[in-house]
């Protein structure tokens, strides 16, 4: 059974999403912000992915403006500092003093 158009279509519509995807996940890679690089390769029909393959790496810190910067869970500045306590009132003492003797 031969293609018709919409099989085209489709077929066209997933290789197009698909560039797109290598773009997000790619551009990190390269130092790049992704969100840039898929807009890119979504309105050149994968164009920019091949400039994105071919360029220098960036200097991409990896943050997205309005966003906060991800931070790595196995790095030290990751890792939550016990909690001390100073009597904010959560910490119940099993001493009072002279509570209790009479």
């Amino acid at each position: 059974m031969p293609l018709g158009p919409v099989s085209f279509l489709i077929l066209g519509a997933v290789v197009w999403f698909t560039l797109v995807a290598m773009a997000w996940l790619y551009a990190p890679k390269r130092r790049r912000n992704p969100v840039n690089w898929a807009i890119l390769t979504f309105v050149t029909f994968g164009v920019a992915l091949v400039f994105l393959v071919v360029m220098n790496p960036g200097t991409w810190d990896g943050r997205v403006p309005g966003k906060a910067p991800y931070v790595d869970p196995r790095s030290k500045e990751a890792e939550i500092p016990h909690a001390e306590h100073h009597g904010s009132g959560h910490q119940q003492s099993h001493h009072h003093g002279s509570e209790g003797k009479r």
